[in-house]
C-alpha cells in the first residue's frame, strides 16, 4: 500500500510546485471577455522548475501593462498553448508593455498557440515598445511554434532588462510567425548566440524602422553576435533585414538560404559593420534595393539569387573590403532601367566583385561611381547581357577590371 502510494504521489508531483497546471483549473476563462491575467499568472506561479503551464483552447484575455502585467514566466518553465488557443493583449495606452514576459530567467520554453496584440485598440500615440515575448537578461530560450501578430512594438524581442542589464543568451526562435507589428517582426539588440530558423515575418508597418527583423545594438555597450538566421522568410516590410551598428558593436551574423521579397525600401540592409556578416544563398527579389551595404566592412555576399529588385540589386555605398562573389543577378534595377546591377558609390574602396553572373534588363551590369571609389576588383564576372547602357561603367580611381566576360 506504502508503495503504491509513493508512485501516486510521484506521478503527480509535488502538490507546492506541481509538474502541471492547466490554466482553466486556475479560474481562466478563455472566452475572450473575462481578465484571465491574475488566473494565468497563478498557474505560473504554482509550477516549479522543470514544470509545464497548459493553456487550452479559448481566447484568454491578459493585462499587459505595468510591473504585474502579461504573463511573467520562471526559470525552468515551459508554457504550452494548444493550437486553438489565443492570448490577446487587453488595449491600453503604454508606450510600453510585454505580453509574455521572460525576464532574468533560464531554461524557458514557449511553444504554440496564437499571441496577439492590440495595436487597433492602444489609446496611446508615442512609444514603440509593446511587444509579443520580451526576452530580457535571459539564457536558454526557446521559442518554437508561435504565432505573433498586432502588436505596438516587435513581436519578439531579445535584450537587456534595463539598459545596462546584461545580455540575453542562447536563445532559439523557431517555426515561429510575425506580422502586422507596428515596429518590427523581430529584434535583437543586446544578446549573443541566437538562433531564427525556419520563422516568417511580414507585413511590419507603423513606426520606424518596420523591419521583418532588426539585429541592432541600442546603446555602445550593447552587442549582438554569433547570430544564425536561416531558411527563413521576411516579406512585404520598410526592410526584410537590417543588421545596423550604429553604436555597440555587431559580429558573426550568418544570413543563409531565407527569401526575402517584397519589402518596399530594401530587402537586406547592412549599416556599418566592422566585422563578418554573411549573406549567403538568399533569394533577394522584388525589393527597393536588393542587398545594401553602406558603410559595412569585410563582409561575404556570396551565392545569392538578387533579381526583379526596383533599385540597385546589390549596392556599395561607402562600403570598403567586401566581396561579392557567386551571385546571380537579373532584372534588376526598375521598369524604367534607371539603375543599376551592381554600383559601387561613396568612398567604397578595395571591395572584390568576383565570378557573378550578372544580366539586364538594368541601366548597366556594374558602376563604380565616383572618382572617391578607389582600388576595387571587377573580375571573372559573366556580364553577357548586363545592362542596357552597358557591361561596366567605370568612373573610380584604380579600378582593376579583370578576366570578365561580355
Amino acid at each position: 500500500m506504502r508503495a503504491w502510494l509513493v508512485l501516486m504521489l510521484a506521478g503527480c508531483g509535488d502538490q507546492a510546485n506541481p509538474t502541471r497546471a492547466v490554466v482553466t483549473a486556475f479560474g481562466a476563462h478563455g472566452d475572450g471577455v473575462a481578465d484571465d491575467t491574475a488566473a494565468i499568472q497563478a498557474a505560473v506561479d504554482s509550477v516549479g522548475p522543470g514544470g509545464t503551464i497548459l493553456v487550452p483552447g479559448g481566447v484568454y484575455l491578459v493585462q499587459p501593462v505595468g510591473p504585474m502585467g502579461g504573463v511573467q514566466l520562471h526559470s525552468g518553465q515551459t508554457l504550452e498553448l494548444s493550437a486553438d488557443a489565443t492570448l490577446q493583449a487587453i488595449g491600453n495606452d503604454s508606450p510600453e508593455y510585454g505580453l509574455v514576459r521572460i525576464y532574468e530567467q533560464t531554461d524557458v520554453t514557449v511553444r504554440g498557440g496564437t499571441l496577439v496584440g492590440e495595436r487597433d485598440q492602444h489609446t496611446g500615440t508615442g512609444g514603440e515598445k509593446g511587444h509579443g515575448i520580451g526576452v530580457r537578461s535571459s539564457q536558454r530560450v526557446v521559442i518554437d511554434g508561435v504565432t505573433l501578430h498586432d502588436f505596438w512594438g516587435d513581436g519578439i524581442y531579445i535584450g537587456p532588462v534595463i539598459p545596462d542589464g546584461p545580455a540575453s543568451e542562447d536563445v532559439r526562435v523557431s517555426d515561429c510567425v510575425s506580422y502586422n507589428n507596428r515596429r518590427q517582426g523581430l529584434s535583437v539588440t543586446h544578446a549573443a548566440r541566437v538562433v531564427i530558423e525556419r520563422s516568417s515575418f511580414y507585413d511590419i508597418h507603423g513606426t520606424q524602422p518596420q523591419a521583418g527583423v532588426d539585429l541592432e545594438p541600442s546603446y555602445p555597450n550593447h552587442y549582438v553576435v554569433d547570430v544564425q538566421l536561416v531558411d527563413s522568410m521576411m516579406r512585404t516590410s520598410q526592410f526584410g533585414l537590417q543588421v545596423v551598428q550604429q553604436t555597440g558593436m555587431t559580429a558573426n551574423i550568418t544570413v543563409r538560404r531565407n527569401v526575402i521579397a517584397n519589402n518596399s525600401s530594401g530587402g537586406i540592409w547592412v549599416v556599418g559593420t566592422p566585422a563578418p556578416v554573411e549573406l549567403a544563398d538568399n533569394v533577394v527579389t522584388g525589393n527597393g534595393v536588393g542587398i545594401w551595404l553602406q558603410g559595412a566592412r569585410d563582409n561575404l555576399v556570396t551565392n545569392n539569387h538578387v533579381a526583379n529588385n526596383l533599385q540597385r540589386g546589390i549596392w556599395l555605398e561607402g562600403a570598403s573590403e567586401n566581396t561579392v562573389s557567386g551571385n546571380t543577378l537579373a532584372a534588376n534595377g526598375g521598369a524604367d532601367g534607371s539603375y543599376d546591377n551592381i554600383e559601387i558609390s561613396g568612398d567604397s574602396d578595395a571591395n572584390l566583385i568576383g565570378g557573378n553572373s550578372v544580366r539586364g534588363p538594368a541601366r548597366y551590369g556594374v558602376v563604380v561611381g565616383t572618382t572617391d571609389c578607389t582600388s576595387n576588383a571587377i573580375d571573372h564576372n559573366d556580364l553577357a547581357n548586363a545592362g542596357d547602357a552597358g557591361a561596366i561603367l567605370d568612373l573610380g580611381t584604380a579600378t582593376a577590371i579583370g578576366s570578365n566576360t561580355y
